[in-house]
C-alpha cells in the first residue's frame, strides 16, 4: 500500500514538473493537426505560424495557473537560528581597511573539552 501511494505521488510530481516539456513534445508531434484546428493565424499563411500561437497561449495559461497556486509570501522560519544578528547594519557599511572583521552575528556555540573522556589510548 505504501509503495502504491509513493508511486502515485511520484507520478503526480513528475507530471507537474514536466508538463510544459511534455506539452511541447506533443505539440511538435501533432503540429499539422494543431495548425489546422487551433491556429489563430490560419487565415494569414504569410506569418508561417503553424500553430505556434496555440503553443504560446497554452504556455501562458500554464504559467498563470502556476502563479495562482504559488504562495504570495514566504513562510517565516519558526525555528531559531544558530546565529543571531547583533545589529541591523548592512555589510556595506563596514570599512574595508578595518583591522578586525566583525560579522554582525553572535555565535552561541560553546566548546567544552573534557580530557578525562577524550584522550589517546595509553601504551602499556
Amino acid at each position: 500500500m505504501k509503495k502504491a501511494i509513493a508511486f502515485l505521488l511520484l507520478l503526480v510530481f513528475i507530471l507537474q514538473t514536466f508538463y510544459a516539456s511534455a506539452f511541447t513534445v506533443w505539440f511538435y508531434a501533432n503540429r499539422k493537426a494543431i495548425a489546422q484546428k487551433h491556429c489563430i493565424n490560419k487565415n494569414r499563411p504569410g506569418l508561417k505560424c503553424d500553430g505556434k500561437c496555440f503553443l504560446k497561449m497554452k504556455m501562458q495559461q500554464t504559467e498563470q495557473h502556476q502563479d495562482e497556486e504559488a504562495p504570495l509570501h514566504v513562510k517565516q522560519q519558526l525555528e531559531g537560528s544558530p546565529f543571531t544578528p547583533v545589529a541591523d547594519t548592512p555589510a556595506l557599511l563596514i570599512p574595508l581597511n578595518a583591522s578586525s572583521y566583525n560579522s554582525g552575528y553572535r555565535s552561541f556555540y560553546q566548546y567544552r573539552h573534557s580530557p578525562s573522556i577524550f584522550h589517546p589510548p595509553l601504551k602499556a
